[in-house]
């Protein structure tokens, strides 16, 4: 009976032993999947406050490029206007040169005012308009 006595004894201290290291185990385990709590914390607000920096950094390259398209277009809007300003201007010029052509071509004269007097172009055909 001594003998199942002491080897009870021992069970018990092996086990007390073994869940003592095991405990231990689980320790160190626990510790190295899960830091402490306040690690955790601080990775999370790092984690955040870099998303959130991130999403800044996009917010602020696509509010610089919209104004900067935005600015390219009213420059294009503007070089556009002053095409199309000129190429007006261009055809006024080429209709008051075709205009003076045909008068010049017709021989006809323009007259200022009352006087009866020729102002301008006598054409090349001579002075068909006065006689």
């Amino acid at each position: 009976m001594a003998l199942t006595l002491q080897l009870i004894i021992y069970i018990a201290q092996l086990s007390i032993h073994l869940l003592d290291r095991l405990e231990i185990w689980l320790t160190n385990l626990h510790a190295h999947l899960k830091p402490d709590l306040n690690a955790s914390i601080q990775q999370h607000n790092h984690h955040h406050a870099m998303q959130a920096a991130r999403t800044n950094a996009e917010l602020d390259y696509a509010r610089r490029w919209f104004e900067f398209r935005r600015n390219e277009a009213m420059q294009m809007a503007h070089i556009r206007g002053a095409v199309e300003h000129a190429r007006f201007e261009a055809r006024e010029a080429r209709a008051v040169r075709r205009a003076e052509e045909w008068i010049m071509g017709e021989g006809l004269a323009i007259r200022a005012g009352d006087s009866g007097g020729w102002v301008w172009g006598e054409g090349e055909r001579g002075r068909r308009g006065r006689r």
